[in-house]
Formats: structure tokens, C-alpha cells, sequence
């Protein structure tokens, strides 16, 4: 845990805990960290995000702090850090795309490494808390966001060795949620009876299909297909790239099936078409005492922020009706049995487990408010975690409530949060896309912050990108390639074309009109 930031002059300390297990004894003390010189030079050559807002720039730099101490040299890392000892795919793949954003590449590859060896079967199934699924409870999302996250990785660093080196488990990997077990024989989704916060059969989950399933899936199907034209296998690209498309159709637009009901996305669909809006536990389920999902009432599975993952990731049109009322939809989460602050991930009468604000699903929202231009809710987010117990450190708990399984104070430390706070400001706030055949910079600077920089890195070179409120009568954009005019525009976004691998130093100006 950071408790000085040394760059500010303060002098870093740790806690450090000594187990006596002979006597059953523990000792808590702190001591000081001796700072190397190595260290001193690789922080100060470090990634920077600056906002005039001091808010913004603080979460992001506490963020880049933690999440540089989460994983281990070899990869591992706790998904919740003093409480689970236990990994996910989907974890560990948000937390590599994490260290790309704040320019630690080298760990994205060895966490990437470690989970297409050690935590995709043969088959290509993704391993959650450290353990094998059969069909039925697969979380089918965790193919994606691993697809997803080794071609953020290609298009961050211009690296391909770790896809073409573990090729046939990403093949693996993609082809997985396409086997015959999974498709939905009349609309061609996939069905699972687990949901993506992990409710199942004995919490009322019914054998049907989950948005983020059909959200991620083709995400990373896409995602493959890219990677496969750089490994020039164009039949491989051309198959995904088509059940991508399919699965997307699907998803958005069957009248039946798909998850647009009444105008905004739904979470879960039934096998029949209908919309699963509740849930209810079967005898005997072993949930804690107290526990919201065993009272009598109803027990409603809607509204649930994961809906707000495909306006996040632009998987629906950020500006449509869809992604507003969408939105809307999750406003009731804010606060429903506390006073404190946070979204709940779901609505609390289907909560198996102990209500409270989660911070990463609070950020999601925070995303996609961001995204679809609503960005009073974003700083609703960000107030509540500068305010919220650990925001001087950024040590964020999985939730804030008391937790009920069993009754002790909450203390885990999810490192997924820091990942998706630096990707709130990278890629939805300053707008940083790069992409196969280029850079795509497009920022939506938060209401009140005038001017928001970052120096990144991209590739074995330099990212600079300024933008500031100082248009008078129309935006305006420039970007340069080691010194050279790349690309200018009265516009407040810019593409900058870069050929495969290349490196070199870009930089980037945009000027936003004034509100």
C-alpha cells in the first residue's frame, strides 16, 4: 500500500505482517522502503496523466501507483487482494490492458503469457477463480475480453511475438464460445445458466442468454479476426469477423431474442425470447443469513450496470436513444440501501451477498456516461471514490457495505478497479484509440477541467497528447510524427496513420470549444 507519494517528497512505508503460527500470533508494524535508483529514474520516465482538475490527476496517478504492486513477477495476482487468493481470466486481462495504458507493457505481456499458458484449457475454456467450469457455467465473456486484450496489447506496443508464439491457443480461445453447446439454436446467441457477476442455477439464474456474453464475445471475435490477418490466416480472420457480426445482429436487433426491450438493453433473455426479470433461489442455497435475495419479496434481476458495457465500449452508438435510456435505466442502482454513495452492481433484491456501492461497476457507468455525453455522472463517480474509505491511497474495497459471508468487515482490494479508472481518463475522457492501422485521438474533457495532458507510451516511442479549452470559433486539431505535420483539421478529433511496428514520437494538439 502507497502512504507517501515520493515525488511529492514524502518518504514510502510499508506494513509488513509476521505470522506465528506456533502460537497463533500476529504482529503488525510499518517500516521504511528504501527507494533505488532504478526505481527513482523508471518512475520519472513513467507515463503521466495531467488534468487541471487536481481530482482527475490524482485518482489516475494513485491508480498507476497500485497497479504497479498487484501482480507479481510471474504474473500472479490476487483478484482481491487480502480476500480471495484467487484468479480470473477476465481480471487479469482488464488489469494487462490496464498496465498498457500506464506504460508498463513488459507486465501486460507476462500477465497475457501466463494466462493463455496456464489459464485457457485446451479447448480454449477461460479458467475463473482459478478453476475449470463445465459448459454450462462458462463465462463465455472471458474469451472476449482476452482476445480484446492481446490486440489492445499488439496495438499498444507494435509487439506480436506472444500471439504468434501461443497461436494455436488463441485460435483456442476464439473458437471456444462457437462450439454447437453453447449456440442458441433459434437465434444463434450463446446460452449459459451463469451470469457475469456469478449468480447461478442455485440463485434462480435459468438456462438462457447474458448481454456481456453476446457483448464481449464478438468484441474479441473481432479482435481475432485482426490478429489473424497479421498471422495471414485470412480464412480463420474472415470466419470470426462473420460470427461477430452475426452475434451483434443478434444481440441488437432480433425482434425475439435480442436484449433492446422497450428502448433500452436488458441484461438476460430466456430461452423462449422473454425477458428474465427475476430471480429466485432454490431451497437449501447456503446464502448467508440476512442476505437480500432470501427475503419474500421479489427478487428483480434488471436494472444491472453491466448494461452500460457496450455504450463503454462503443459495442452500441454512444449518442443514440439506445445508450441514454440505457443509462437512465441504471439510475435507480445509486444508492438504494445505503446513504453513502456508489452503484450497486445490480438491484439489491437479487443480491445473494451483502448490499453496498461497487467501485469498478460504479466506473463502468462512469465510462459510458462519459461516451454518450451525459458527464455529470462521471464526476458523480469520481467524487464518490475521492470520498469513499482508501481513496487517499486509492485502495478501493470490492464494495462498500458489511459483508454478510461471513460477518467481518469488508477488506478486499480489487486491482481491476485501478485498470478501469486509468481507462476511464486514457481512452473515454482523453479519447486515446490506437488502432491496426493508426491513432485515433477523440477527447470529452469532463465539465470544469480546461486543459488535460498525458505523455504515453505507444510502441517503443512517445505519445504526447495536449488538449485545452481555447477554441474561439471552431475546434481545431494537429498532430505531428517525430517533428513532421502528420495530419491537421478544424476538428476536435484526429486520426494519425502509423504503419505496422513503426516507432517513433508523436504528438498531438487539440482545442476544444469553450462551454
Amino acid at each position: 500500500m502507497v502512504l507517501a507519494d515520493a515525488d511529492a517528497g514524502g518518504q514510502p512505508t510499508s506494513f509488513v505482517y509476521r505470522f506465528f503460527p506456533d502460537t497463533e500470533r500476529v504482529e503488525l508494524g510499518s517500516e521504511p522502503i528504501p527507494v533505488t535508483a532504478a526505481a527513482r529514474e523508471k518512475w520519472a520516465a513513467a507515463p503521466r496523466l495531467s488534468f487541471s482538475d487536481p481530482l482527475s490527476e490524482r485518482l489516475g496517478r494513485v491508480s498507476q501507483l497500485q497497479l504497479a504492486s498487484a501482480a507479481s513477477a510471474s504474473g500472479r495476482m490476487d483478484a482481491s487482494i487480502w480476500q480471495y487468493n484467487r484468479e480470473w481470466v477476465r481480471d487479469q486481462a482488464f488489469v494487462a490492458i490496464g498496465h498498457l495504458m500506464a506504460g508498463d507493457s513488459d507486465v501486460a505481456a507476462t500477465l497475457l503469457r501466463r494466462l493463455l499458458r496456464e489459464f485457457v484449457t485446451a479447448e480454449g475454456g477461460a479458467m475463473d477463480s482459478s478453476e475449470v467450469r463445465g459448459p454450462d457455467e462458462a463465462e463465455l465473456d472471458q474469451n472476449g475480453v482476452l482476445l480484446y486484450a492481446l490486440d489492445q496489447y499488439v496495438r499498444w506496443t507494435g509487439d506480436a511475438s506472444i500471439v504468434e508464439a501461443l497461436w494455436p491457443r488463441v485460435v483456442a480461445v476464439a473458437e471456444y464460445p462457437l462450439r454447437p453447446e453453447f449456440a442458441h439454436q433459434a437465434s444463434g446467441l450463446l446460452v449459459n445458466s451463469r451470469e457475469f457477476w456469478e449468480r447461478h442455477r442455485i440463485h434462480g439464474i435459468a438456462p438462457g442468454m447474458e448481454l456481456v456474453h453476446q457483448v464481449f464475445v464478438p468484441i474479441g471475435l473481432r479482435a481475432a479476426a485482426r490478429l489473424a490477418v497479421a498471422m495471414r490466416q485470412p480464412e480463420l480472420a474472415a470466419r470470426w469477423a462473420s460470427h461477430a457480426e452475426r452475434l451483434r445482429a443478434a444481440a441488437l436487433t432480433d425482434r425475439r431474442h435480442g436484449f433492446v426491450r422497450d428502448g433500452a438493453l436488458v441484461k438476460r433473455v430466456n430461452l423462449d425470447g422473454t425477458v428474465q426479470d427475476r430471480i429466485e433461489p432454490v431451497p437449501d442455497s447456503m446464502m448467508p443469513a440476512g442476505a437480500p435475495l432470501l427475503r419474500p419479496d421479489a427478487h428483480w434481476l434488471n436494472p444491472d450496470t453491466c448494461v452500460t458495457l457496450p455504450i463503454a465500449y462503443r459495442f452500441v452508438a454512444p449518442d443514440s436513444d439506445l445508450a441514454r435510456r440505457t443509462l437512465d435505466s441504471v439510475e435507480p442502482l445509486w444508492n438504494q440501501e445505503w446513504q453513502t454513495g456508489g452503484y450497486g452492481r445490480y438491484h439489491v433484491s437479487s443480491e445473494p451477498d451483502s448490499p453496498g456501492g461497487w467501485p469498478f461497476a460504479s466506473v463502468f457507468v462512469a465510462r459510458a456516461a462519459v461516451e454518450a455525453g451525459v458527464p455529470e455522472r462521471a464526476w458523480r463517480v469520481l467524487r464518490w471514490l475521492d470520498s469513499a474509505v482508501g481513496a487517499p491511497a486509492g485502495s478501493w474495497f470490492e464494495f462498500y457495505g458489511p459483508r454478510s459471508s461471513p460477518p467481518y468487515p469488508q477488506v478486499g482490494v480489487i486491482p481491476w478497479t485501478w485498470s478501469e479508472v486509468i481507462a476511464l481518463l486514457v481512452e473515454n475522457v482523453l479519447g486515446v484509440r490506437p488502432r491496426a492501422d493508426g491513432l485515433h485521438v477523440a477527447p470529452r474533457l469532463l465539465p470544469g477541467v480546461e486543459h488535460a495532458s498525458a505523455r504515453l507510451r505507444l510502441g517503443t516511442g512517445t505519445l504526447t497528447v495536449n488538449v485545452t479549452r481555447d477554441a474561439v470559433r471552431m475546434p481545431s486539431a494537429r498532430a505531428r510524427v517525430d517533428g513532421t505535420l502528420a495530419a491537421e483539421r478544424p476538428a476536435a478529433e484526429v486520426d494519425v496513420p502509423r504503419a505496422p511496428h513503426r516507432d517513433g514520437d508523436v504528438e498531438i494538439d487539440i482545442a476544444l470549444l469553450r462551454e
